[in-house]
């Protein structure tokens, strides 16, 4: 044995004969702090609005003025170019 049997506890017998190689499993990477899907925008118009995601192609709807709306996080780089809509955060 010149691997000290670790390379025979990666094969699995099978019935039959037959064998299946099996790996192990990867090793833990590191921890990612949690980055929500999702931006809030309020919109600041007199009127209400729907507007088009540019990346998902989502509607959103901004019912009146002071209206907040969660966003998909893809869709924040277009929606910051509209004139009336600002990103905040949803407790102000």
């Amino acid at each position: 044995m010149c691997c000290g049997g670790k390379r025979q506890s990666f094969h699995t017998p099978e019935r039959g004969g037959t064998w299946r190689v099996t790996q192990p499993p990867p090793p833990p990477g590191p921890r990612r702090a949690f980055k929500p899907s999702f931006v809030y925008f309020e919109y600041t118009g007199r009127t209400g609005m729907t507007v088009l995601g540019g990346a998902t192609g989502q509607r959103y709807r901004f019912a009146a003025s002071g209206a907040r709306v969660a966003v998909d996080r893809r869709d924040a780089g277009s929606l910051s170019a509209v004139p009336g809509l600002r990103m905040t955060n949803l407790g102000r």
